[in-house]
């Protein structure tokens, strides 16, 4: 198999392309159509088409584009200069990123990079076919992969089954963006990128889903956080969820649930019956509200010295209930009263596409070291939400 490497379907086809600054109003494609498209893939006879290495290739591909993998625009350093950049997802060369999980350069987006799982090990992130043409995922599946979690339209990812042979693909049935109606990755994000909307997503379609995940609802930071901040980041959808037990969640449109899709028994969190969120829990909740643990060391997140106002940390984000109508995200997040602004989520834990850390994990889980600090609280990694845990 002729190797024409992909990695997110994002942005498919948006090589050298301007978009619209984010915001409520429509943000669609700008730029060139030639930039991304070729009618008849010739030109003086000469194919227009190309691999992700810049030969020509004689085959045409599908939507007329001009390459035939996503990776053939989202593959390299970010240029900081771009105004906007769009997303680069699998850098040239080694991302700077420190152990407590800050990002050092311009090549990190919120999602991570795909650099590290072809370059270091299979678990610094999602083994896309792209990536790892060679390497084939455990035939029980994905883990904690649950047919029951069905997005909002469509069959189930992987169509319900995982088959030895199968690997995860950037869009479609068998990975995460776009519909799952169809394996075809070109048709399950048809009509995303010149229909995008940027800004408030509320998952009514395709171009109105967050970074093209079907039915996922948020608000989207217009540079994907290549510049980030308590005031500049996206704002993920949650919900507080009463009963941690029931499988599926009945919120389908969560960034969790995205993510539950393929790992659905990862979102049972606790080991009581009555589906009461009690003690003891058996798996890390999600979509579960810190605030709701009143008189906690959570209060404290991200050393807040006004649990009402505690500062937004991009190294452990927290999800919102209402980041699919808000226009700006929060600075500042509720972990005394829950007001639905600072819920668990799974990617306040870990990014989507890959780290330098095991389970695509954001910080270097195996320095977290409990009570380990001569000076207290040391802020960093676990210890933003658990805060007592590294005091000596």
């Amino acid at each position: 198999m002729k190797r024409k490497t992909a990695i997110t379907a994002i942005a498919l086809g948006l090589l050298a392309l301007v978009l619209a600054t984010a915001g409520p109003a429509q943000a669609k494609v700008k730029g060139v159509c030639s930039d991304c498209h070729t009618m008849h893939n010739s030109q003086n006879g000469v194919p227009m088409a190309m691999n992700t290495d810049g030969t020509p290739d004689p085959t045409p591909n599908e939507s007329l584009l001009i390459y035939s993998e996503c990776l053939g625009c989202h593959k390299g350093d970010a240029d900081s200069g771009a105004t906007p950049p769009w997303p680069k997802v699998y850098a040239d060369t080694a991302p700077t990123v420190d152990q407590n999980g800050t990002f050092g350069d311009w090549t990190i987006t919120a999602g991570g990079n795909f650099y590290w799982v072809e370059n270091t090990a299979d678990n610094c992130g999602h083994n896309i076919i792209a990536t790892n043409q060679d390497d084939v995922l455990q035939s029980s599946g994905p883990p904690g992969y649950n047919n029951l979690y069905t997005p909002t339209s469509g069959p189930a990812r992987f169509n319900g089954t995982w088959e030895a042979s199968k690997q995860l693909t950037c869009a479609g049935v068998n990975g995460c963006h776009g519909t799952t109606d169809t394996a075809n990755q070109f048709g399950a994000i048809a009509g995303g990128h010149h229909g995008n909307v940027s800004g408030s997503c509320d998952g009514s379609d395709l171009a109105h889903s967050y970074r093209f995940l079907y039915g996922i609802k948020g608000l989207e930071d217009a540079d994907w956080e290549y510049t980030k901040g308590p005031n500049d980041h996206n704002q993920y959808y949650g919900v507080d969820r009463t009963d941690t037990t029931t499988q599926p969640a009945s919120d389908k449109q969560t960034i969790s649930y995205l993510c539950c899709e393929c790992h659905g028994n990862f979102h049972v969190a606790d080991n009581n019956s009555g589906g009461n969120s009690e003690s003891p829990w058996i798996r890390h909740p999600t979509d579960f509200d810190m605030a709701r643990a009143t008189g906690t060391e959570y209060a404290e997140y991200n050393n807040a010295n006004d649990p009402s106002a505690a500062p937004y940390s991009v190294i452990a984000p927290v999800a919102s209930d209402d980041a699919d109508t808000v226009a700006n995200p929060y600075s500042t997040v509720n972990v005394g009263t829950a007001n639905g602004t600072a819920i668990v989520m799974c990617l306040s834990c870990h990014r989507a596409h890959g780290s330098p850390f095991a389970d695509i994990l954001r910080w270097d889980y195996s320095t977290m070291d409990a009570a380990g600090s001569p000076t207290g609280d040391q802020n960093e990694g676990c210890f933003i939400c658990h805060t007592t845990k590294d005091d000596s």
